[in-house]
């Protein structure tokens, strides 16, 4: 198989996500499972999963980055899981 990082979801500049169950498996474990760049206004992440142990479950990226809401069931480690990058704060993350 071909080494390959890329994440299960990228999303460039989107307005008003909703993602809903979304489960899958990255070919490494290195790669974030959900990268979300620029979006904003109530992006909402519903009952997504990994299907493996990923290192990045959510990584946020661009200062323009704003309003995003996680619903997880299960938020253990979940913390540790999160990155932030090129001016994405996290401040616009609230988890429920």
């Amino acid at each position: 198989m071909n080494e390959n990082y890329r994440p299960v979801l990228v999303c460039d500049d989107v307005i008003d996500l909703n993602i809903n169950g979304l489960t899958g498996t990255t070919n490494n474990n290195s790669a974030s499972f959900i990268e979300l760049i620029n979006c904003v206004n109530g992006s909402i992440l519903n009952s997504s999963s990994s299907e493996e142990v990923v290192e990045i479950f959510l990584h946020l990226k661009g200062d323009k980055t704003k309003n995003i809401k996680l619903n997880i069931f299960d938020k253990s480690d979940l913390v540790n899981k999160i990155k932030f990058s090129r001016g994405a704060e996290k401040e616009e993350l609230k988890i429920n």
